[in-house]
């Protein structure tokens, strides 16, 4: 059987209903609370290992409990250094926060005006359960279709007029409702059997519908009443979404007028491009794949240009313009792709990337009017995020200043002979599409090989020789991905976890406690053994025990056992009003190895 550690999962926005314990703290680091309502959600949401290797207190939910305990602990720790004040951490809280406060005035202005009235209801459940088969008749021009429908109203038969438009015995489709728009499907749903309707225009051509059978789905399935009720609000709801959406959005953007400074716009898209083109000159990347500019892209597009030239205004808002820095900065944070290397092409794409850069500005800037940002929900969800943040801010540092040599304590140094570690093998996916990472699980939950996934996904250059298999490689290297794939179970599917090169989806195909030297990983091009990820490990192990000391750390176990959070084992992405979507929830990768030592320092029995 095959077993997956996570799959992947669409969360749609919207308020999140908390039980009368949510807001109960369940632990504390320090002066941060974790609160049950911040447990649930991030444990339900978050890919976990259900190997027993990784349960270091043989219960799930305690594990990811000290996982959470540990990014306070490192949050705090940075935060009391400064790290948010740095500008890598303002551009990305502030990217994240302005998403939300998008989220909130869509609330605020659009999903609070829906109101379903009890007739609106009874007409869309009346709709619900009944499906329709139609036949029609099709044509690509008005013209055609009129002489159509002149014919048919002469007396000609609708099968032979059919047969001799679309060249088919037979064309019929069944639809639903909410199928179809609901000036066509209020059109369909008052036809008798046997009736047609006049031309309609749908999905670029012109169309004559006949009613052949009118199904009654709930005659057929009464213990449904209540799905089909379900059905017809979301049916309902979307449509009057959509509505009140365009209302807002014409009424809000009309009149406003926005200017780029065309000359920045011309070197910084030139820019872009030389990038593009440079990649798409690679005789191993395909016509049709994409190609990303990352971080370190827009890192270097910064550096050319220089600080003058950064501090100049790129955008000119009635008030407070945007300067080419600040753009280049938020527009890092979701990075820019483009699949062909046509320079104007490209440069159409880069201009509508900044228009809707300058619309989610403009509906920021009027949820911050309004004052969104101080919603107890928006603080919350920012809170969250920030503590997150800062956690992984403060691991890089180490991670930097171990590979720098800068951190020489000599406790810290690991004495391991490479002959004695263990060593695992994986499949491994890599994009930088979340989109990729759906059809992934997808195809991996209808039997899908995965190294044929990885052909088809991977954006690592040789997978096509090696199916993205790496070959062994030691659990002290490679990072998290060695970590965890130590605590799986072969035949287990992890991910995706997010690494520099975007995210990851792997799967332990075979374990051995020694390898020959002459066996080699694929991609890391070394025996696998990393001495500066096991001194980092170390070092963070250490170090977290030192803070949980220092700070102090209290769990009430209690609580905890109350709580019901199932582990869904799920990747989740909430789409955010405005458009805009953004992971559930930050992503936590298990680290309970602080625990053990914390404990025997506080003189704790395990």
């Amino acid at each position: 059987m095959k077993r997956f550690l996570a799959i992947a999962y669409i969360v749609f926005s919207g308020s999140v209903l908390l039980a009368q314990t949510d807001n109960q703290i369940i632990a504390k680091a320090g002066n941060l609370d974790i609160q049950a309502s911040e447990f649930k959600e991030r444990f339900e949401l978050t890919p976990w290992p259900r190997g027993a290797n990784y349960k270091t207190t043989k219960n799930p939910q305690l594990d990811f409990l000290y996982t959470l305990v540990a990014e306070k602990l490192l949050a705090q720790e940075a935060q009391s250094k400064g790290f948010d004040t740095t500008r890598s951490f303002q551009n990305a809280f502030k990217t994240i926060e302005k998403m939300y406060v998008r989220d909130a005035l869509y609330k605020n202005e659009i999903t609070k005006r829906i109101n379903i009235s009890a007739s609106d209801l009874n007409n869309g459940c009346e709709k619900s359960r009944y499906q329709l088969k139609l036949d029609f008749i099709s044509a690509e021009t008005e013209s055609e279709i009129q002489k159509i429908s002149k014919s048919l109203k002469s007396g000609k038969s609708f099968d032979a007029l059919r047969e001799a438009k679309n060249g088919e015995k037979d064309s019929c489709i069944t639809i639903s409702y909410g199928d179809l728009s609901e000036q066509l499907e209020n059109t369909l749903y008052k036809l008798k059997t046997g009736q047609y309707t006049n031309p309609f225009m749908a999905f670029g051509k012109w169309y004559i519908f006949r009613l052949v059978e009118k199904t009654d789905y709930l005659a057929q399935n009464p213990t449904d009443r209540d799905q089909l009720v379900s059905n017809a609000r979301q049916v309902i709801t979307k449509r009057l979404n959509e509505k009140y959406y365009q209302e807002y959005y014409h009424k809000f953007f009309t009149g406003k007028k926005v200017e780029t400074e065309a000359n920045l716009f011309r070197s910084l898209s030139d820019k872009v491009i030389h990038i593009i083109n440079e990649r798409k000159s690679d005789p191993k990347i395909s016509a049709k794949d994409k190609c990303l500019l990352i971080l370190s892209d827009f890192i270097k597009i910064e550096e050319e240009f220089g600080p003058d030239s950064l501090n100049l205004t790129f955008i000119r808002f009635g008030q407070d313009p945007v300067s080419l820095r600040q753009f280049i900065n938020e527009i890092a944070y979701d990075g820019f792709s483009g699949a062909n290397a046509n320079s104007d092409e490209i440069r159409i794409r880069f201009d509508n990337r900044i228009r809707t850069y300058i619309e989610n500005e403009l509906l920021s800037r009027e949820g911050y009017r309004q004052g969104l940002q101080n919603l107890p929900e928006v603080k919350r969800i920012m809170k969250m995020w920030k503590e997150d943040y800062l956690s992984q801010l403060f691991k890089g540092q180490i991670m930097d200043s171990v590979k720098s040599g800068k951190f020489d304590d000599k406790r810290f140094s690991s004495n391991s002979d490479s002959s004695n570690l263990k060593f695992v093998n994986i499949v491994e996916i890599v994009t930088d599409n979340l989109d990729n990472v759906e059809k992934i699980f997808t195809e991996l939950k209808n039997n899908i090989d995965i190294k044929q996934l990885a052909r088809t996904y991977s954006k690592r250059e040789d997978v096509q020789k090696t199916g993205g298999e790496t070959g062994y490689f030691s659990i002290d290297s490679r990072g998290e991905i060695g970590r965890i794939a130590a605590k799986m179970q072969i035949g287990e599917v992890y991910g995706p976890l997010k690494t520099t090169e975007g995210y990851s989806v792997f799967k332990l195909i075979d374990r051995k406690d020694s390898v020959e030297n002459k066996i080699k990983s694929v991609n890391t091009g070394n025996s696998g053994y990393d001495p500066a990820t096991k001194k980092y490990l170390n070092i963070l192990t250490d170090y977290t025990a030192k803070l949980a000391k220092s700070y102090g750390v209290t769990i009430n176990e209690d609580l905890l056992n109350t709580v019901e959070a199932p582990n869904l084992n799920v990747f989740a992405y909430r789409y955010l009003g405005f458009g805009g979507r953004i992971m559930a929830v930050p992503f936590t990768v298990p680290f309970m190895d602080w625990v053990e030592q914390w404990k025997k320092s506080e003189g704790i029995i395990p």
